[in-house]
């Protein structure tokens, strides 16, 4: 069967529990209960979570101390890019740096996630990448935007710290999970073919 077309997919927030593991071990570390609402800024130090010893603790856990993947896969996600994969080339592209790829396949082949492409990009910047998209799923804001400013059908999965942007460009859409992911794929291919 020929495939439809290329399917950009980020990785944390969107198919990895990431947010649940940061708030878990920000948590054990600090030993204040924390959940994942409560870890949505980009500072943690600024905004009181942690000091710079412990965010850097909980940071090298994940990049460096196999915390990556100890990360579940969020509800839906891996059985929705099963059925995707089978008639979308599922490209996963994520800013994690290049240090990673291994722990990262490595979590992809452990969760059973398809893909036909891996791609570490080390930054947000996955708009410059040179891959015809022609749907994108993230979870960050400012990279789903500019997804859709390049013509890509973007859908940004709902979380906490996404919920101030402003979806209302034609090629982007809030989305709340997999199944919903799963019915916009559909409704944007019969679009496309009609």
């Amino acid at each position: 069967m020929e495939r439809r077309g290329i399917i950009g997919i980020d990785i944390d927030g969107t198919v990895a529990d990431t947010g649940g593991w940061f708030a878990s071990a920000l948590s054990t570390v600090t030993g204040k209960k924390l959940a994942v609402n409560d870890v949505t800024g980009h500072d943690w130090i600024a905004e009181g979570i942690c000091t710079q010893e412990q965010c850097d603790e909980v940071i090298s856990m994940f990049y460096e101390g196999g915390g990556s993947l100890e990360v579940p896969p969020i509800k839906g996600a891996i059985e929705v890019i099963k059925k995707l994969s089978k008639i979308w080339y599922t490209y996963f592209v994520t800013a994690r740096p290049d240090s990673m790829f291994v722990d990262t396949e490595k979590w992809m082949v452990e969760h059973d996630c398809p893909y036909n492409r891996l791609i570490l990009t080390g930054s947000h910047n996955k708009h410059e990448l040179d891959i015809p998209f022609d749907v994108f799923i993230e979870d960050r804001y400012e990279t789903a935007l500019a997804m859709a400013e390049k013509g890509c059908y973007s859908l940004l999965l709902d979380n906490a710290w996404n919920r101030k942007g402003d979806t209302s460009h034609i090629f982007m859409k809030r989305v709340f999970d997999w199944d919903e992911i799963y019915r916009e794929v559909r409704m944007y291919d019969y679009a496309q073919s009609n």
